[in-house]
C-alpha cells in the first residue's frame, strides 16, 4: 500500500511537470501573438511567425469569389466567411443537370451541384428540362428567383444543399 501512495505521488508530480515543459518549447513570437485581440491581427502574427506567406489581395479576392458562388443561396449561418468582406454579384448561372422531387414539391439539381426546390405553384415548372440554362438570383425583396431566357416567368426557389 504504501509503495502503491509513492507511485501516485510521483505520477502526479511528473505531471505536473508537463506543462512547464510545453511552455518552455513555445518560440516567443508565438507568445507575443496570443495579447493581441482583433482577429485578422492575431492571424497575421501568427503567420508571420510561422514564415507562412500572406495571400495577397487579388489571391484571396478569386478564393472569396469562388466561395461566394459555392454559397449562394444558403442561410447566412451556414455561409462561408468571405461573403461579409466581399461585394459580389447576386446572381448564379448554370444549367439544369437533373430535376427530382422533395416531397410534393420539385427541386432543381444545377450543373455545379447546387439543389433548389421550388416552393412557389407557378407553370415555369412543368417546363423545365435538364441541360435548359438557368439563373437564380436574390429578389428585390427577399428569398430567391429561378428564370430561364427560354421560357417566360419565373419561381420562387430555396436552396437545400
Amino acid at each position: 500500500m504504501k509503495a502503491h501512495r509513492v507511485f501516485l505521488a510521483a505520477a502526479a508530480t511528473g505531471l505536473a511537470a508537463i506543462p512547464c515543459a510545453a511552455e518552455a518549447q513555445v518560440p516567443d513570437e508565438y507568445k507575443a501573438c496570443v495579447t493581441i485581440d482583433a482577429d485578422a491581427d492575431r492571424l497575421a502574427c501568427y503567420d508571420a511567425a510561422t514564415g507562412r506567406a500572406r495571400m495577397s489581395d487579388a489571391e484571396l479576392e478569386q478564393v472569396a469569389r469562388k466561395e461566394a458562388a459555392e454559397n449562394f443561396g444558403l442561410p447566412p449561418e451556414r455561409q462561408q466567411k468571405y461573403r461579409k468582406r466581399f461585394d459580389f454579384d447576386t446572381e448564379v448561372k448554370s444549367e439544369i443537370a437533373s430535376l427530382g422531387s422533395s416531397g410534393t414539391r420539385q427541386t432543381v439539381t444545377l450543373a455545379n451541384g447546387q439543389v433548389w426546390v421550388i416552393t412557389s405553384g407557378g407553370r415555369m415548372q412543368q417546363f423545365l428540362k435538364p441541360g435548359m440554362p438557368v439563373s437564380i438570383s436574390e429578389g428585390a425583396i427577399s428569398g430567391y428567383r429561378l428564370k430561364s431566357d427560354r421560357i417566360n416567368g419565373m419561381e420562387t426557389v430555396r436552396r437545400i444543399k
